[in-house]
């Protein structure tokens, strides 16, 4: 004889099974692609353009020659928003016209602008820069 044990549908066991399952995709779905920024009608020279001043701007110096910052990605960020860029997350390989930006703080080593014939800064490049630990 079995013991009189009350036994629960079987829909209300899979329950947290499910909800686990749904949890772990959801999880998935949201690390997949990374952040990238937009901005209708500009191009990569002008996302570089802006890229490095916000960067320039946004950042703490470490050298005298202001050639090394710490970049505080967060300021970064609200800086290129102001500019009337649009950050969103992207699928691999991401869509034209889509840039990839800083998206952490951490030391950055900027190239030192170049004025071209109007006068105007020309070369905005910036360099992540990578320390190992010995």
């Amino acid at each position: 004889m079995k013991p009189n044990t009350p036994s629960r549908p079987h829909f209300q066991k899979s329950i947290p099974l499910r909800f686990g399952m749904a949890v772990g995709i959801g999880l998935l779905l949201v690390g997949c692609g990374k952040h990238y920024w937009n901005k209708p009608g500009a191009g990569p020279s002008d996302f570089n353009r802006d890229s490095a001043e916000c960067a320039r701007e946004n950042s703490v110096q470490m050298t005298a020659n202001k050639e090394y910052g710490i970049v505080i990605a967060d300021l970064y960020k609200m800086c290129l928003k102001s500019r009337g860029w649009n950050r969103a997350q992207q699928l691999e390989p991401s869509p034209a016209e889509w840039f990839r930006g800083i998206e952490e703080d951490g030391p950055m080593r900027f190239a030192p602008p170049t004025s071209g014939a109007s006068g105007l800064a020309t070369n905005n490049t910036i360099y992540r820069l990578s320390f190992q630990k010995r």
